[in-house]
């Protein structure tokens, strides 16, 4: 049965938010849809809507970790932690970002976990940096947020 999953970006320094077209991967081949906003609300937010069958898989988890390479490129708001990685997710994406500072577009994957009774999403890619002195995306806006929450706020 479809369920609708919805991930908010916020934050004033997203310029736009597009979904990579074909990138949605559900566990076993099952069938998706995503949206995503183009333009943000009055609160700088970007709605990412993904109705699909969700079933936690290693499977899933395993191609994120691939993707985004190392531990150190994952976050999680809510669940993570540093060096820490999904070992289950019930559909990742891809998504392009562009910051309101220069032109440049940064590919990112996001991925919903399992969290106990509730789910989280993940982050990840070569943008992504989390260590020891906190969460960054291209290096220079912060990441923060909740278990449906990503903000990018500027350093």
């Amino acid at each position: 049965m479809k369920k609708t999953s919805v991930l908010i970006l916020k934050g004033s320094v997203i310029k736009s938010v597009s979904y990579v077209d074909g990138s949605l991967r559900v566990t076993d081949n099952k069938n998706g849809t995503v949206g995503v906003s183009t333009t943000p609300n009055g609160d700088f937010e970007w709605k990412v809507t993904v109705d699909c069958d969700r079933d936690g898989s290693e499977d899933m988890a395993e191609e994120f970790n691939l993707y985004c390479q190392s531990a150190v490129h994952e976050y999680a708001p809510k669940y993570g932690g540093v060096g820490k990685e999904p070992s289950e997710l019930n559909f990742w994406l891809k998504l392009n970002i562009q910051l309101t500072t220069g032109t440049k577009t940064y590919e990112v994957a996001v991925g919903q976990g399992n969290a106990g009774l509730t789910n989280n999403w993940w982050i990840g890619g070569a943008a992504v940096h989390y260590d020891d002195d906190g969460a960054t995306f291209a290096g220079t806006v912060e990441l923060s947020g909740d278990s449906d929450t990503i903000n990018l706020n500027t350093i």
